[in-house]
């Protein structure tokens, strides 16, 4: 399984209001949602040939936005995400990877923004940070 994999299953475990998150791009219906992952990531190496890795996801949603309360409802979501985010994070609920590869943390690194806005309908953008380890 992937890391994007790992994550939208996380996602879909711990968020009733998503129902489908795709990979890498974003579907041009209304209510749709991605995870695509940023070419940035940091590695130490360590003497036993093990990693630590940090890489980046963006998670993007197309939701409504034509009227205030459906701007407000979005705001709302994506604070409650990171909220959810971090406290799902403290409390040590972690995506499960597979393989040699164990996840130490998850965040949000870059909060919510209007990414692309249209006449009914916007994307919304926020970064996850994720860090695991590579075991050799």
């Amino acid at each position: 399984m992937t890391i994007s994999e790992s994550i939208i299953k996380w996602l879909y475990e711990h968020n009733i209001e998503i129902e489908r998150i795709d990979t890498g791009i974003l579907p041009s219906k209304t209510l749709s949602y991605a995870l695509a992952k940023v070419p940035t990531s940091v590695v130490e190496t360590y003497v036993d040939g093990s990693q630590r890795r940090t890489e980046y996801y963006s998670f993007l949603a197309r939701r409504p936005s034509q009227f205030d309360p459906e701007r407000v409802s979005n705001d709302k979501f994506f604070e409650d995400l990171e909220n959810q985010v971090d406290d799902l994070n403290f409390s040590g609920d972690l995506p499960e990877l597979d393989g040699n590869r164990i996840c130490e943390e998850i965040s949000v690194s870059s909060s919510f923004y209007l990414y692309e806005a249209s006449e009914s309908e916007s994307v919304y953008s926020l970064t996850f940070e994720i860090i695991y380890r590579k075991e050799r």
